[in-house]
């Protein structure tokens, strides 16, 4: 799958300046390139989300909710080991069909969702992790208090804020680097005469400008807006 999408990803800028040799519609080099950004964007960012919650129960009695709460969720499950629950979310609507492990201990109860392929989760890892917990203290009718201590190998929330807004970062610039690649290339064929400056209709120049000013501005800054508040809210409440 992640070759795949690696290939689409390389195939998308090509086809995108193959598509200036012929008269029509060049402004679609904005769409493939823009494109093209977010998929490499998308594959280098690991999506993650870790979590561990303390009860006042038994492990026996925390396991069997652990098994009830992914019942709850339509999730496959198995026991992986003594004490540990592995399970898989289906491909859907908002899921790239997620891996979630479970872990028991002492009272500390781990669970961590990720991405099989590295996708960015927009939310779907977090939203994971809090609906088992949700069903958890359903079943065994306690709340848990969330703990410090994080299982080797997984995000804190701390790192993912910080991770993840760095992903929005690297949004913002490659868009705009896309564009000004896009402006350039066409500027360069208008010059030399292959594409003529009365062949850009009216649709053109509204997805254009729509494309330029529209999504940079406002979805990638709502986003990058949304990340530093997450990245802060993270650090509040990691050092309280």
């Amino acid at each position: 799958m992640r070759y795949a999408l690696y290939a689409v990803v390389l195939v998308l800028p090509v086809g995108a300046l193959a598509w200036l040799s012929l008269p029509g519609r060049p402004v679609f080099l904005f769409l493939a390139i823009l494109i093209a950004g977010l998929g490499v964007a998308a594959i280098r960012f690991p999506a993650a989300w870790s979590e561990a919650r303390r009860f006042d129960a038994d492990d026996a009695d925390l396991l069997d909710g652990a098994r009830e709460a992914l019942r709850v969720m339509g999730v496959r499950w198995r026991e992986a080991s003594a004490g540990a629950l592995s399970a898989s979310v289906s491909p859907g609507w908002r899921s790239y069909g997620e891996r979630m492990n479970v872990h028991v201990m002492d009272g500390l109860v781990e669970c961590d969702s990720r991405c099989v392929y590295g996708l960015g989760d927009w939310g779907k890892n977090r939203q994971n992790v809090t609906e088992f917990f949700g069903a958890l203290e359903r079943a065994v009718g306690g709340f848990g208090s969330v703990a410090v201590t994080w299982k080797s190998g997984t995000m804190s929330p701390l790192d993912d804020a910080k991770r993840r807004l760095a992903f929005w970062k690297r949004v913002r610039w490659g868009t705009w680097a896309a564009v000004a690649v896009s402006v350039l290339v066409l500027g360069v064929q208008m010059l030399r005469g292959r594409i003529a400056p009365d062949t850009l209709g009216i649709p053109d120049i509204v997805f254009g400008l729509a494309l330029v000013a529209v999504f940079p501005s406002l979805v990638i800054g709502n986003r990058l807006q949304r990340a530093r508040a997450a990245v802060q809210q993270a650090e509040e409440a990691a050092f309280s």
